[in-house]
């Protein structure tokens, strides 16, 4: 019997309705996996801003009625003439009208704006003061002198022409100052994300006004060698943004969560892990539960279109030729496979319809196709055991496998992810996460462990997939991809299963051997 006949076999067993209507049914397992993953991939690598406040540290009216910002890109580095559209609170009375006649005390405006050659961004509040003028004279005759400002929040940002998803963040510049030529000088600074390390890691940024005469310097003592200073600014410019971009230097400051800064004559000690920086997009200690239902769902896959070539008669029809033993179980594999992708297709594309309603945007397809290799693994690593554990005997194997697989496997992964989420991120304050020391113990050890494992692995490949530094995305705790080795992932996914499925293949044929 030739290979392309084992398939048409594979395959017309597959098409009985009961067995499509099971895969079918099951794929609903995948929609919080491709939920899940959809928000990990991101769409568009330059899609972080900061916007951070260098001449006040309580936002209050300042330099003639003008507050300043300076807006910080994803590369850590000053905006320049970028449009901003901020949402803004506003608390006002109106002199001279009775309250009844002007709608109340307050409004919610847009004020846009553009930053300038420094990426420093203006808002007066005279500016404020028009924008509710022009409100409210569509209702009230009123003129300009008689809006009273009482008080003003900023709520939000945006970037007009940008249509991606963005973490649009407000900070206060931390400050030291430090003798410099006889006077003194004042140096900003503040902890960011940096693309150095992927996202998954901190550098300090440094600023000072552009109105500070003269330029500056700073060194840190590099933390894993007590008598090295390097140099992170020097000659300084005011009115620019540093950063540190020396690699091995930023992942010492990020495993100490330390570093002995040195601003002219003066040292500080900033720790990497004080960032007050919470994120909006916090990635979920349950994101592992779309990635464990993927499992249950190739499980139960092949639990219907695979594992019954283990009947005697089958393995006795078509294991006893030598030249058919790996043809039949590879044919059967494909088979198996070729409906879990099925499934998995048609469970995206109601999803993505959905979500086009829902959010008016369509799913990633990186999303289906990640979603698509993770799938492929997860079957060969289950198809290989039950080839390997089908050579034994065993009249309860199947029944304990089938019960593994659906559930304890997958339950085993949620609790495991949970607990080292919760005793290897940050801590966890108003939704935000807020990015304690990245490269620590935790995460490298539960990540390499989990490379190692075989289906572990494959959800390891499938998180390296959606949320990898390689494809600039931004790692949103602790956990991030630290001690993963793709290399190890990829012999662990395709490698031990092959291996497994070489074992029973040849157990198969020492068996029906005998039988003949």
């Amino acid at each position: 019997m030739s290979f392309p006949k084992l398939m048409i076999i594979a395959l017309r067993r597959n098409l009985q309705p009961r067995i499509l209507l099971v895969i079918l049914f099951a794929s609903i397992l995948l929609v919080p996996a491709f939920t899940f993953d959809n928000n990990e991939i991101s769409r568009n690598i330059s899609n972080n801003y900061f916007l951070g406040d260098v001449q006040s540290q309580n936002n209050t009216i300042i330099n003639n009625n003008t507050v300043c910002f300076v807006l910080i890109g994803n590369s850590l580095d000053e905006l320049n003439s970028t449009g901003v559209n901020f949402y803004i609170s506003a608390e006002y009375i109106v002199l001279g009208v009775p309250a009844s006649d002007h709608l109340g005390n307050s409004a919610s405006i847009f004020y846009n704006t553009v930053t300038n050659k420094g990426g420093r961004v203006f808002i007066k509040t005279s500016h404020i003061d028009y924008l509710i003028y022009s409100r409210l004279k569509q209702y009230v005759n009123i003129s300009l002198n008689q809006i009273f400002m009482e008080n003003y929040q900023i709520n939000s940002f945006t970037i007009p022409n940008d249509t991606n998803t963005q973490n649009d963040i407000f900070f206060n510049f931390h400050r030291t100052d430090y003798p410099a030529n006889s006077h003194i000088s004042t140096i900003y600074f503040y902890t960011l994300p940096t693309s150095e390390l992927g996202y998954y890691g901190l550098s300090e940024i440094f600023y000072t006004l552009p109105s500070q005469s003269g330029k500056f310097n700073v060194t840190v003592k590099n933390p894993d060698n007590s008598g090295a200073q390097v140099c992170i600014v020097h000659d300084g410019i005011p009115g620019v943004i540093y950063s540190i971009k020396n690699y091995q230097l930023l992942v010492s400051l990020n495993t100490k969560g330390y570093g002995n800064f040195r601003f002219g004559t003066s040292t500080e000690r900033l720790m990497m892990d004080s960032s007050p920086l919470a994120y909006k997009n916090t990635a979920s200690p349950y994101s592992n539960v779309g990635l464990a239902l993927m499992i249950s769902f190739s499980s139960l896959c092949i639990i219907v279109s695979f594992t019954y070539f283990q009947k005697r008669e089958l393995v006795n029809k078509f294991l006893s030729l030598p030249v058919k033993r790996y043809q039949f179980i590879l044919a059967t594999f494909i088979s198996s496979v070729s409906f879990i992708l099925f499934a998995s297709a048609v469970s995206f594309l109601l999803l993505d319809i959905f979500w086009k309603f829902y959010s008016g945007l369509f799913l990633s397809p990186l999303d289906l196709i990640y979603v698509g290799i993770t799938e492929i693994l997860i079957a060969l690593a289950i198809c290989s055991i039950y080839v390997l554990a089908g050579s034994f005997h065993s009249s309860e194997r199947n029944s304990f496998l089938n019960t593994f697989f659906v559930a304890i496997f997958p339950l085993i992964s949620i609790l495991a992810s949970v607990y080292f989420f919760v005793t290897g991120s940050g801590i966890q304050i108003t939704g935000g996460t807020y990015l304690a020391t990245p490269l620590n113990s935790y995460a490298i050890n539960y990540n390499f462990i989990r490379d190692i494992i075989p289906l572990e692995s494959d959800i390891q490949l499938n998180k390296y997939l959606s949320a990898s530094p390689l494809l600039g995305l931004k790692m949103t705790n602790n956990m991030g991809l630290l001690g993963m080795d793709p290399l190890i992932i990829i012999l662990s996914a395709i490698g031990i299963p092959l291996i497994f499925m070489s074992i029973g293949v040849w157990m198969y044929s020492r068996k029906t051997a005998n039988l003949i």
